[in-house]
């Protein structure tokens, strides 16, 4: 190990990083020296951390978050280490907007009941969809939750230990 590297771990340890923290950030300075393989780390100049910087983003197409963790040990090292300001702490990160769901209407959502050709199938999903059931709550449903006499399914429910829903088998 270099004497760069092993003055930044000293630095991570004595700073009382944690030892995911130390891990990351030591990768990061590794990978600053395998990008920079032909140079002395010591003589590396803040246009270089751009320059890494930017490969990580573009050529790598690493997420938003691991370019921000590497961006923290890349400017920990550069001013701690070699003394130098890198000038990355804004280095930019375009966030990517997704896309919104597609929501089938409820047209959609009946032709696509239609489509099933088991009439018991069928029966069971246009109960879950109407009673507004997530999958995990209408599989929990058992022969002692269904109440012919009030016309009522007593659903457990999944968000509020517990509880029950009741939907009632008139509607």
């Amino acid at each position: 190990m270099s004497e760069p590297l092993a003055r930044f771990d000293r630095l991570l340890k004595a700073r009382r990083y944690g030892e995911r923290t130390v891990e990351a950030y030591s990768y990061w300075a590794h990978e600053l020296t395998d990008h920079f393989s032909d140079r002395d780390l010591t003589t590396l100049m803040p246009e270089d951390a751009q320059v890494f910087m930017s490969h990580l983003k573009t050529r790598r197409k690493l997420s938003n978050s691991t370019i921000r963790q590497a961006r923290c040990a890349v400017d920990l090292f550069f001013k701690q280490v070699i003394g130098k300001d890198p000038s990355i702490s804004s280095f930019a990160i375009r966030w990517e907007r997704r896309k919104p769901p597609e929501i089938p209407t409820q047209s959609d959502v009946l032709s696509i009941f239609g489509l099933v050709p088991d009439q018991t199938y069928r029966t069971a999903l246009i109960a879950i969809y109407g009673m507004g059931l997530e999958l995990n709550e209408a599989l929990r449903i058992k022969v002692r939750h269904v109440d012919l006499q009030r016309n009522i399914i007593l659903v457990p429910l999944l968000r509020r230990r517990g509880s029950e829903k009741h939907c009632s088998l008139e509607d």
